[in-house]
C-alpha cells in the first residue's frame, strides 16, 4: 500500500475510533422530565398533595432507571417499577406524596432520578409558604404552675406584613387543646398579634399544641410547648450549657422560684451524666438569691478536657419547699476542646 493510500485509510478510521467510546452510553440531554420543575405557587402550612412527573425515554435504546429518591423526607414515593427498563420513545409516570411542613418563605427540593451510564438527574419541586408574611417566632413557649398564674403562662406572637401596609387578615383562629386559648390581640400598622394563655390545670410535665388558623385564606400552624410546674419553676425549662469552651463556671445558669413568691433555698445538687468527654470533670453549686430565688452554677475543673464532645444527663435538687422536696431537670451542652484557664 502506498503512502497516499494509507493516510486516505487512517482518515477514514480516526472519526470511528472517537465514536466507538461513547456507544452504549446515553446523554442526559436524550432523557426528559416532564414537568421539567413542580412549582406550586402559594401554599400554607400542613397541606398535602399528590403529585406526578414523567420520565421520558428519547433515545432509540433502552435505558436502566437505577433509583428515584426524594432529598427531603417530606415526600414519599409511591410504589412503582423501575426493574422494567424504559424502552425507546418510551414516558413512564411516577407518583409522590408532598406533605408541606410549617416554613415561612420559600420551600426548594428535589428528586433524584438515578440513570445506568449516566449522571443523576433532578426534578426540584418548590414553593412559597405565605410569600409577602412571616412570623415573629417559630414557636410559642409557655409555662403554667399548679393553681397559681404565673407571667409565663401567657405568650404573643405575630404575623407579620413584609410590604409594610395593612396587617394580615387572621380568621378560623383556634388550638389543638381547649387548654390554650388564642385570640387575635391587636391589629397594628403592618401585622397581627396573636396572645394564647395556657391553663393552669395542666399535670405536671412537657406539654405541645399548635394554633391554627388562616393568614389571608392560606392556613397557618404555629406550634405551641412548654412545662407545667408544680409549686417551684425553674428557668430554663431544659439547661442548655451551650458551648463550653474553658473551664471555671459555665455563663449559662439555671434558677429557680416558687410560684407563689415565697423564699426558696436549694439544700443540695448534683448532676448525674450519661454522656460526657473523657476527663471531664463538672460539679454544681448554689446560691441563695436576695429576691428570696436560687441559681445554680455549673463548674468546670481543671485539666479542662483534651477532647471535644456533648454533656447529657439530669441535675436532681433538693429544696427546702415543704409542697416539692425534690426536682429533676435535664442538662445538657457541648466541649469545644482547645481553651484554657479563664
Amino acid at each position: 500500500m502506498n503512502r497516499s493510500l494509507l493516510v486516505a485509510a487512517i482518515l477514514l478510521i480516526f472519526p470511528l475510533m472517537l465514536v466507538n467510546p461513547l456507544q452504549g452510553q446515553q446523554s442526559s440531554a436524550s432523557i426528559a422530565l416532564k414537568p421539567a420543575k413542580i412549582d406550586l405557587g402559594k401554599v400554607g402550612h400542613g397541606e398535602k398533595r399528590l403529585l406526578e412527573f414523567s420520565v421520558v425515554n428519547q433515545t432509540k435504546s433502552e435505558v436502566e432507571i437505577n433509583r428515584i429518591r426524594p432529598t427531603c423526607g417530606c415526600m414519599k414515593i409511591l410504589p412503582h417499577d423501575i426493574r422494567t427498563p424504559l424502552g425507546p420513545a418510551e414516558s413512564r409516570s411516577f407518583q409522590f406524596e408532598l406533605s408541606l411542613g410549617r416554613g415561612w418563605g420559600s420551600f426548594k427540593k428535589k428528586i433524584e432520578i438515578s440513570l445506568s451510564g449516566q449522571a443523576s438527574m433532578y426534578l426540584p419541586v418548590e414553593a412559597q409558604f405565605h410569600p409577602g408574611f412571616r412570623s415573629s417566632a417559630l414557636e410559642v413557649v409557655l409555662a403554667t404552675a399548679l393553681s397559681v398564674k404565673i407571667p409565663e403562662s401567657k405568650g404573643k406572637i405575630e404575623i407579620i406584613n413584609l410590604n409594610g401596609t395593612d396587617p394580615p387578615h387572621i380568621s378560623e383562629l383556634r388550638t389543638s387543646n381547649p387548654k390554650f386559648q388564642a385570640t387575635v390581640a391587636a391589629n397594628l400598622k403592618d401585622r397581627s398579634v396573636i396572645e394564647v394563655v395556657a391553663s393552669s390545670d395542666f399535670p405536671p410535665g412537657r406539654f405541645n399544641g399548635k394554633i391554627e388558623g388562616k393568614c389571608n385564606g392560606l392556613p397557618f400552624i404555629i406550634p405551641l410547648r412548654g412545662r407545667a410546674f408544680q409549686h417551684v419553676i425553674h428557668d430554663p425549662q431544659s439547661w442548655n450549657l451551650n458551648q463550653v469552651k474553658k473551664s471555671g463556671f459555665a455563663e449559662k445558669t439555671l434558677k429557680l422560684r416558687r410560684a407563689d413568691g415565697k423564699p426558696l433555698r436549694v439544700i443540695s445538687c448534683r448532676a448525674e451524666l450519661t454522656r460526657f468527654p473523657v476527663s471531664l470533670d463538672l460539679s454544681l453549686t448554689s446560691r441563695a438569691l436576695d429576691d428570696g430565688t436560687a441559681e445554680i452554677q455549673a463548674y468546670i475543673a481543671d485539666p479542662f478536657p483534651l477532647q471535644s464532645g456533648g454533656i447529657y444527663g439530669k441535675v436532681t435538687m433538693v429544696l427546702d419547699s415543704p409542697d416539692q422536696k425534690e426536682i429533676v431537670v435535664d442538662i445538657l451542652g457541648v466541649v469545644r476542646a482547645g481553651g484554657g484557664n479563664r
